[in-house]
């Protein structure tokens, strides 16, 4: 993120059960107990979403074609 000057949404450790759900089709985030994993992304979502509202907000540049 930095080389590319954007903005790092997280940092979500490599996890060998987070893996082994989604090739099972199982996401991590449907796991009944606690799980450090679920809260990470439940974090990442929260910082896009807050994000996407953000960038709501601000103007835009409009293009106008005229003959």
């Amino acid at each position: 993120a930095e080389r590319m000057k954007v903005p790092l949404l997280a940092e979500i450790p490599l996890d060998p059960k987070t893996r082994e759900m989604g090739d099972n089709g199982r996401p991590i985030a449907t796991l009944e107990e606690p799980n450090a994993q679920v809260a990470l992304f439940e974090k990442l979502a929260q910082t896009i979403i807050a994000k996407a509202e953000a960038a709501k907000e601000r103007t835009r540049p409009t293009i106008t074609i005229s003959d």
